[in-house]
């Protein structure tokens, strides 16, 4: 401090400069975002095979946050047999720790003082980064903001790319099935509308790809109601079922669901934001077995039913919203809200939105959600929801 005193040093964070007054001239030191430390590992360690071991790393920073490590080179990594995940660190002391597995079926030894990669300084625009290198999504698909809208370049957001991969339609994991209660009624049946030849192609072709999927099966069921399919404007087509007559015959789910100013309300007054589109959502709910049977339809050509939740059934957005809640837990009051298929997460700090990004990403990577990552966003600090744009000072109807 008595040297910044003295040569009246002015730090200028804005203009990432540092300026140096001395007696005969004025020096301006501009922030090297770029720089590359290499770094070291703290002392031997040795591994068992197929073991996993926490090691630390040395640094010439003494502390530091929102720092990115770049672990040593694959080719190292694949003579050494070990894996070592690139990610963010905090360095506290001159060190920080890193995983490390050992791939092999023999003992592995690093040895003291082996370089172990670099660390670079990340600003917040930069923080984040597209799971392009994974193959799971395109550039040109990410819907976001700026360069803040992309997703996480972390270890932890890697270790749950499984999220969006969405090759494979799968099922949620869950105690909470769908129920459809039609007390003693009878069964309801419909006859199926007329298409045309070209509409019965288009609508068996839809039919195809959900019974190779999984999502519907071959029925026999006493049960049938008709099928509608409706052309987006991208090209592609929305598999809809007449439910109006099996709706009218099933008692009323009276599960509470959160209304547009509750919603509203819970957002206003913070500053990061991340919403996550469940990819069909409703799709990914389980049905009760004997229930399957009433959710069959029938088109001109054949009898189907659905082994998850279809949309159009009159109790579907109950058994969405319990799903969501039981699976998310007490954070849903803290810094979480389900709506439909969205959840929403809001915090006021970034750090505290990483935080809040690594506790629930496990929980929905845990029972098998599947995430529609073109219409993700993550820490964004303006956000479209239910008509309205939200930032931490306002919140707007949208033009």
């Amino acid at each position: 401090m008595e040297w910044m005193n003295y040569y009246d040093v002015i730090i200028r964070p804005r203009h990432k400069q540092i300026h140096v007054h001395s007696r005969r001239q004025q020096t301006l030191i501009p922030f090297d975002d770029d720089l590359a430390i290499d770094v070291k590992l703290v002392q031997q360690y040795t591994i068992l095979p197929r073991e996993e071991a926490i090691v630390e790393i040395k640094t010439p920073i003494i502390a530091a946050k929102h720092l990115y490590h770049e672990a040593i080179n694959k080719q190292m990594q694949e003579q050494k047999r070990i894996s070592v995940s690139d990610g963010l660190i905090v360095v506290n002391e001159y060190k920080f720790k890193v995983k490390v597995y050992n791939l092999s079926t023999s003992t592995v030894t690093l040895q003291h003082n082996m370089h172990f990669g670099t660390i670079s300084r990340l600003s917040v625009n930069t923080y984040f980064s597209t799971m392009m290198e994974q193959g799971k999504i395109p550039a040109n698909d990410l819907t976001g903001q700026e360069n803040q809208t992309v997703f996480c370049k972390t270890t932890s957001i890697k270790d749950y790319s499984s999220l969006f991969d969405t090759t494979t339609p799968r099922k949620v994991i869950t105690p909470i099935h769908h129920v459809i209660d039609t007390g003693d009624h009878s069964p309801v049946t419909a006859r199926p509308y007329f298409k045309t030849i070209q509409q019965r192609k288009d609508i068996q072709n839809e039919i195809d790809k959900m019974l190779k999927s999984g999502m519907v099966v071959p029925s026999h069921s006493s049960w049938s109601s008709p099928v509608i399919l409706l052309k987006k404007p991208n090209g592609e087509f929305r598999f809809i079922v007449d439910y109006r007559k099996l709706n009218s015959s099933t008692k009323k789910d009276a599960y509470p669901q959160p209304t547009t100013e509750e919603l509203l309300q819970r957002l206003g007054g913070h500053k990061w934001f991340t919403k996550l589109d469940l990819k069909s959502g409703y799709f990914q709910i389980p049905i009760q077995d004997q229930d399957k049977e009433k959710i069959a339809f029938c088109t001109q050509d054949g009898l189907y039913q659905f082994e998850v939740l279809s949309m159009g059934l009159m109790n579907a957005p109950p058994t969405f919203q319990r799903v969501m809640n039981n699976i998310i837990g007490y954070n849903r009051w803290d810094y979480v809200l389900i709506y439909l298929d969205d959840t929403i997460i809001f915090s006021d700090t970034f750090e505290q939105h990483l935080q809040h990004l690594n506790q629930i990403l496990p929980i929905l990577n845990q029972h098998q959600f599947q995430l529609n990552y073109k219409k993700c966003l993550i820490a964004v600090q303006q956000l479209e929801f239910l008509s309205h744009v939200i930032t931490s000072d306002t919140i707007e109807p949208s033009k």
